[in-house]
């Protein structure tokens, strides 16, 4: 049953059907470029593939269309790109780092700007990190 206001795709992810959700959402864009939910939505199956670097390309292009759509929620564009950036940055290890730079030229406010030098130092190895918060 379709839920008034989602979109299929967005359905398809919530129920953890990724490869079908992606299918949808190229289907939805191939029909309406326009729409940012649905860059937004093949963003989302396409972090739960493990395609970040496919994802990093549609939140972007989710964020400029919604920057006039303005239906998508500011903070979890924020937070997927971001995400799905550090993700490609960790699989390229050092070389990496420089990939956290995208995010500053794109959300040079966003909520994450705080965290790219630390990030930067990690990859590089220049950093610790402690994965267990000490108490």
């Amino acid at each position: 049953m379709a839920i008034y206001g989602r979109t299929f795709a967005a359905e398809l992810n919530e129920k953890g059907k990724h490869e079908e959700a992606l299918t949808s959402a190229a289907a939805a864009i191939e029909k309406d470029a326009s729409n940012p939910e649905h860059w937004y939505d093949r963003a989302v199956a396409a972090v739960a593939l493990g395609r970040h670097g496919d994802a990093v390309t549609d939140v972007e292009r989710a964020m400029t269309l919604d920057a006039e759509a303005q239906v998508l929620d500011d903070d979890e564009l924020d937070d997927l790109f971001w995400s799905s950036l550090l993700a490609v940055a960790k699989d390229e290890g050092a070389a990496g780092a420089t990939m956290l730079d995208r995010y500053l030229g794109v959300k040079p406010q966003g909520r994450h700007v705080g965290e790219v030098g630390d990030w930067k130092k990690r990859l590089r190895g220049e950093l610790k990190t402690d994965w267990v918060k000490q108490r």
